[in-house]
């Protein structure tokens, strides 16, 4: 059980392993960097967090007990990774891939930067991904202090031309995330995703200009708590061939697949073998 503790600025949480490098460096999240071997800085919903994994305690900071509740969210921390663990090393292939992952968790973002974040993720690699996004906060968000600034409101991201986000470096991307976002402004349900059924938010998702099923998918998981979906790509089909001998013939095969293979917590299962595979060479 998860455990967590204010002591003046900090939050520190135990009771399950919590890593922050495994957390942070899995494709998930894009505006935390390491400060040292040990520290790493992120921005969320407009403030500055640091944290670190110190032993069996996960530290986070500066915070106030007003944000307790914001960071059991944001952390996930009342979802019991132990039991699932347990119930995913069922799978023989899991067994050997979810210690290279010890103290994963998935986060749950705010889902607006997740929608546009993971619209910029297709076809690109992190460090892009990265860059885009800092210099689209910088064009249009607000200022915390110094280089820091914090994601844009769906409003303040309208304020740019689609040439303005071009600029930022999107490419091809920049009529998706200018479309999107009026979308999102004319009306586009976000918050009722929370509510719909995999399935159906996962439709809804795909209404959106330049959402995908890959790319909704991620939004699903990494914001929603869509424990089901199963973000799929070339590199995850690679793994599967690699480690289960698994080769679809087509998206179809393969989801029938993921639901035999992984009738619970299939998002996680992914993010065990992706991390496992990029360990061991496979991708």
């Amino acid at each position: 059980m998860i455990r967590t503790e204010l002591t003046g600025s900090k939050i520190n949480i135990t009771g399950e392993p919590i890593e922050a490098s495994v957390i942070y460096d899995c494709g998930q999240c894009f505006r935390f960097d390491p400060v040292d071997d040990r520290i790493f800085k992120g921005i969320v919903q407009g403030r500055i967090l640091y944290s670190k994994t110190e032993g069996d305690t996960f530290t986070v900071w500066p915070v106030s007990p007003e944000d307790t509740g914001f960071i059991r969210s944001f952390y996930d921390l009342d979802f019991d990774y132990t039991e699932a663990d347990k119930k995913l090393c069922s799978d023989e292939v899991l067994r050997k891939a979810i210690p290279f992952s010890r103290g994963m968790r998935i986060l749950r973002q705010d889902p607006f930067e997740t929608i546009i974040s993971f619209i910029i993720s297709a076809n690109n690699n992190i460090k892009r991904i990265k860059g885009i996004i800092n210099r689209l906060c910088e064009k249009c968000g607000d200022k915390i202090s110094g280089s820091d600034y914090a994601f844009p409101s769906p409003s303040r991201l309208a304020s740019l031309t689609e040439n303005e986000i071009f600029q930022c470096g999107t490419g091809y991307r920049a009529p998706y995330i200018y479309r999107t976002v009026r979308d999102i402004l004319d009306g586009f349900p976000i918050s009722e995703l929370y509510s719909f059924d995999y399935p159906d938010a996962r439709k809804k998702l795909m209404s959106l200009m330049g959402i995908g099923p890959k790319v909704a998918d991620c939004i699903l998981l990494f914001s929603f708590g869509k424990r089901e979906a199963f973000p799929k790509d070339t590199w995850i089909k690679k793994v599967l061939l690699s480690l289960y001998g698994f080769e679809p013939k087509n998206d179809r095969d393969l989801t029938e697949f993921v639901k035999k293979t992984f009738p619970e917590f299939a998002g996680l299962a992914q993010q065990y073998l992706f991390n496992y595979a990029r360990q061991n060479g496979i991708i």
